[in-house]
This record gives structure tokens, sequence and C-alpha cells, in this order.
């Protein structure tokens, strides 16, 4: 059985590895994509808002050269208005050239090469700002800028190349267009294209603040957010790292759980689990009427062991039969010393899981225990714990049944939680219920217990006696009493005790 489940708790850890890793990396990819949209948004945005305070300078820098040359409209083109206009543009970054028109010829410019050029195919339009190549140089393109006065017109022109290494520096990897009078400029460069036509339909329009120019970005494309994040180790790392630490940590954990399976299975094996004993006080006669054996591990390394730690992987793991089984040949052993002369009909409780009680060979260990305890003078008593729940099918009917019939006694252990039910009682009628430790610390000396009362009051009607678990104060013994309790167990009278002081308990409360 021990290498079977060894087998299949390695298969598990495996498979519970495999689909946390798995899950985290999933989970992780997609945070971390999420988290890269999110950034590549907060990027594309802090770049068009680049973008924009850049063309709106170059507006405001074409008004000012402007203002400059407003007062040359209207003189003769001679080398010092030529000169006047040639110092304009160097006192601003990006203007390539200043150019006054008269009759849609440029009569005067700070570009000797753009005087008397034919620009009625520029200016006719009407706009007051537009994208071309420049007027003497079509290597060049440029941004121009019109304004009209009374005496005649003046359009700036500015060189755009700055405006593309903007565009081409993009962090966010989506790229941004900017539409002037429906032409439109990309790090591709400048093209006819307008952004309402369908090349541009992936793209976003931005608030600009301007009604001279149109800014949009291109919205987010998954298949590009997943490629540069493939390309990016440092992200790579981090998922994978995230999910090899997420499925070691699971790994770990199983490890553990199946450590302690290993260590349980040898103690029990080895008999380091001992016996305790708890008395069971009569609450009509205060005579020690019976005790509880409770299991009690103390690790050689761990050092104390809870039984609520080791007895839920003793009942997974079917460990609970092993560990029963040790523990009443450790018992059998005890009362075989001779050192304590019990009275006869002494009950010796003993918890038994559901798992246990539904286990197949059920009936063979009854009948191996049941003549035994029988030949020591003592009543075994069977403690049904449900933290399962208990199937009152035929089968289970049959079982109880064939346990009262070899002199063994049944108990409902810790009724009140868990599965426990009237229809259990009802239907499989045990000879005693224990009343859970919860409802004992209800009672106080002021406020009254009806729910208490109701259970005793209920057993008695059913001829079924009633046992008090918990019981730590005096003012408990004496309400449980008035309420006629029929038997009392708890840390007013002793705590569980190994079997040398249990039998030195005995002798001393004799005594008394």
């Amino acid at each position: 059985m021990y290498q079977q489940y060894l087998l299949r708790t390695k298969k598990n850890r495996v498979v519970a590895s495999g689909i946390t890793f798995v899950l985290t990396f999933i989970v992780t990819a997609a945070i971390a994509l999420v988290s890269m949209q999110n950034n590549n948004q907060k990027n594309i945005e802090r770049e068009a808002h680049h973008l924009q305070n850049i063309l709106d300078s170059f507006i405001n820098d074409a008004h000012s050269a402007t203002q400059h040359a407003a007062g040359l409209i209207g003189k003769v083109c001679d080398f010092t208005v030529e000169k006047e206009l040639n110092m304009i543009p160097g006192r601003y970054m990006h203007i390539y050239s200043i150019n006054i028109v008269n009759n849609k010829h440029i009569s005067c410019s700070s570009l000797l090469a753009n005087k008397h050029a034919d620009v009625q195919h520029i200016i006719s339009s009407g706009e007051k700002i537009w994208m071309s190549q420049a007027v003497s140089s079509p290597d060049i393109e440029v941004i121009s800028f019109k304004t009209s006065l009374p005496q005649g017109d003046v359009f700036v022109a500015s060189d755009i190349r700055y405006l593309l290494d903007v565009l081409r520096s993009s962090t966010s990897g989506r790229q941004l267009a900017l539409e002037v009078s429906g032409k439109t400029l990309t790090a591709a460069g400048l093209s006819a294209t307008p952004l309402s036509s369908p090349h541009f339909s992936g793209y976003t329009l931005y608030p600009a603040n301007s009604s001279l120019y149109t800014l949009a970005w291109e919205q987010p494309q998954p298949g590009k957010a997943v490629n540069a994040m493939a390309r990016s180790w440092i992200s790579i790392s981090f998922i994978l790292a995230m999910s090899l630490i997420m499925a070691s940590v699971v790994w770990l954990l199983a490890t553990r759980r199946h450590s302690l399976y290993t260590q349980l299975a040898n103690a029990i094996r080895l008999h380091q689990i001992h016996p305790h004993y708890q008395p069971l006080i009569c609450a009509h006669t205060n005579i020690i009427s019976g005790a509880e054996i409770l299991a009690r591990w103390n690790h050689e390394e761990l050092g104390f062991v809870p039984p609520d730690v080791f007895i839920p992987v003793a009942e997974r793991t079917a460990l609970i039969i092993d560990l029963t089984e040790s523990l009443l040949e450790q018992v059998v052993d005890d009362l075989q010393q001779g050192v304590i002369a019990l009275a006869p009909g002494f009950n010796l409780n003993l918890n038994i899981s559901y798992s246990h009680l539904a286990d197949d060979a059920f009936d063979a260990f009854v009948d191996n225990w049941a003549p035994v305890f029988a030949a020591l003078g003592v009543t075994l008593v069977f403690e049904i714990t449900e933290r399962e729940n208990i199937d009152i099918s035929e089968a289970m009917t049959r079982k109880i049944t064939h346990i009262k019939t070899r002199g063994i006694k049944i108990a409902l252990d810790d009724f009140g939680t868990g599965f426990s039910n009237l229809a259990f009682i009802s239907n499989l009628r045990p000879d005693s219920i224990k009343i859970d430790r919860m409802f004992v610390r209800q009672i106080s000396l002021d406020v009254a217990t009806p729910l208490i009362d109701c259970v005793i009051d209920m057993a008695k009607r059913m001829n079924i006696l009633t046992t008090a678990e918990g019981v730590e104060y005096d003012y408990q013994v004496e309400y449980l009493k008035a309420n006629q309790i029929d038997c009392l167990q708890g840390y007013y009278f002793s705590k569980p005790l190994a079997f040398g002081d249990f039998a030195t308990f005995l002798r001393h409360y004799a005594a008394r």
C-alpha cells in the first residue's frame, strides 16, 4: 500500500506542479501584457503631447517671425530688405525660410532662390498651414504657415525633419501621425493620404489644442505587444521565474505532506504514537466510569505533533486503520501489566473514523478485538467521528448491528458539529452521544443554555446516555449535573495521561 501511495503522490506532485507552472505562466504573462500595453499607452500619449508642443512652438515661431517681417511688406526687395529678412530665421531654431508674397509670386524672401517663384498653386487653396516640398529645394520638405495682412501675404516655412526625428524615436512601438491640410506625416515620411482613408483605420485621434492640424496614434495590436514581450528577455525571465517559484512552492508543500505521511507511517509501525487516557466521570456517582483513548505523538525532532495535524493525514491515506490497530495493541499491553484493577464494565472509548467504519475489513477488525477486551473485563466503546458525512445505508446499519452484537458500544462523538444529525441517532441508535466542547463553553453563571438542555432531554427520552466534553470549570459541572448529564470529561478532572500517570490518578481519585 505504501509503495502504491508513494508512486501516486509523486505523480500527483508532478501534475500539480506542472499545472501550477502553466497557470502561473499564463496569468503572469497576461498581467505583463496588460502592464506593457498600459505603459505603451502612457508612452504614446506622452509622445503625442510632446509632438503637439513642438507643433505649437512652430506655429508661435511662425507668428512671431511674421510680425517681424510685417514692416517689410510693400518695400522694394533690395539688399537691405533681403538682409533683414535673412536675419529673421536665425532667431528661430526650425524656420527654413520667410517669404513675402505679392500677386501670387514671392516678391522677397530670406532665401534668394525663392525670389520671384510662382506660388499660386500653394496659396490659392486658402489654407493657413500646409506641408509640401520647399519652393526652391524639392528634396526638402517643410511645413508652412501663411498669414494674410492688408499689405500682402507672408508665409513661413519650417523644416519638418525635426518632426520626423520625433516620430521615428517613438519608444512605444506604435506610430504617431500628423495630418495637415489633407497630407499626413508619419515616421515613413510625408504622404498625400489623409487620416480619414482606410490606410489609417487603425488609428485613434488625439485631442489636439489647435484646429490647424490633427494628431493620431496607432491603436494597440495584441500581436505586436505579444511579439514585443517575447523579444524582451527581462519579461520572459520574470515570467519564467515566477512560474518556477510557484511550481516549486506547490512541489515543496506536496512533498511536505508526503514527508509527514512517511514519518507518520514509520511512527505507527514503531509504536511511537502512544495512547493517552482521559478519565470519564459518572455525574451521578462521581466515580471514574471509563476513559477515552487519545493518540499522542512526540516526534524526536519536531517535538509534540498535535492530533489535528496528523489525524487528518491518517484519515486521508488509510493510515488511520494502522493507527487504530497500533493504539489498541498498546492499550492491551498496558492493561495486561496488572498495574491497576479496573471495575467490571469499565468503558474504554476509542475514536473510529467513518473511513475506517466503511472499510470492507472492518467486520474482521471488530471480530478480532472484541474478545480481547471482553477477556480483560472492560467494555470497548467506538466513538464515531463525523468529519465526513455518514451514509446511513443498509450496509452501514448492518455494521453497527454487528458491532453491538460483539459487545462493543457505539457513541456519537462531537455531537452538534460536523455532519452529526438526528437521522443517524434515530436509525442507528447509539448507546451514547458526546456533546461537543463548543456548547459546553457556552455555559455561564448567568445565562441558560437551552440547546444543551434540549439535547440531554432528547437523549433521555430515547434512552441514550450523554457525555459532556471539554468541562473546565466548577460552574459547568454544577450546571450539567443539575440538568441530569450522565458523564463528564475534561481538564477540570484531568488532562489525557500516559498509562502510568493514569494508573496513579485512578488510585488517588479512589482514595479521596
